[in-house]
């Protein structure tokens, strides 16, 4: 006597073709998760927030920064580590300009002129970075705070697009403001946002004022003897008191 087959289950009446591979299935779930995780400049209203969260994963910014003033240029690299340490040195520009070095730390802020051979030292124990920090500090120093401030204060704000800065992909960000803000003066302000880390790679402001970097790296270890300057053998050197 025959005995009858076993009964088929629901999945094996589906032809092979139609049966979803694992590895097409688990494509469409990532898609369907990470579809609304980023993509695309973020909106207007998102902007501050956003910066605000992504410049706490900036450890460290290595690079080259172009600034012009009008009809003044200057190239420099720059190693800059948040919030307190930071490295300039000029690399072109005008003859009295370049060569300039300036060295900030936790302890010190040091300004070297090889035109005058000088070097000017501040102290900066009680440093902190803040917008319009008083002589010891740089402008590259609290440029991402001045842009997020703008950002906060702003009476307009239009996301333009995506554009290419230093390799990099940015957002291009058009800021309106009623007053001055940081290095900022009123009036319309351009800034392109790193779209990884929400870093300023290049502003332009109504008075001239550009920056730009050329060149970029994040999060590479920097030598800590980068932040500490030794004057030249013979250098003078000048001492200067903070007015408190």
């Amino acid at each position: 006597m025959k005995q009858a087959a076993p009964a088929r289950t629901f999945s094996q009446h589906i032809p092979r073709t139609k049966r979803p591979p694992r590895l097409a299935l688990l494509l469409l779930v990532l898609a369907l998760l990470l579809g609304g995780c980023g993509g695309g400049p973020p909106k207007s209203d998102e902007l501050a927030k956003k910066m605000a969260s992504r410049l706490e994963r900036v450890k460290t910014v290595k690079g080259r920064v172009r600034l012009t003033l009008k009809d003044v240029s200057l190239l420099q690299e720059v190693w800059i580590q948040p919030p307190k340490f930071l490295r300039v040195e000029i690399e072109e520009g005008p003859p009295q300009f370049k060569g300039t070095i300036l060295v900030l730390n936790d302890k010190e802020g040091w300004l070297y002129s090889p035109l005058l051979d000088m070097a000017t030292v501040v102290d900066r124990s009680d440093y902190t970075p803040e917008i319009g920090a008083p002589v010891g500090s740089s402008f590259l120093e609290t440029l991402p705070n001045d842009v997020l401030a703008a950002l906060q204060q702003a009476r307009g704000i239009n996301v333009v697009g995506e554009e290419e800065v230093a390799g990099r992909d940015t957002y291009r960000v058009e800021i309106v403001l009623d007053q001055e803000v940081g290095i900022f003066p009123p009036g319309p302000l351009n800034v392109w946002l790193d779209s990884k880390f929400y870093y300023p790679l290049a502003f332009q402001t109504a008075t001239e004022l550009e920056m730009r970097f050329e060149f970029v790296k994040f999060n590479e270890e920097i030598d800590p003897l980068t932040f500490t300057f030794f004057p030249p053998p013979g250098a003078t050197v000048r001492r200067v008191k903070k007015d408190k």
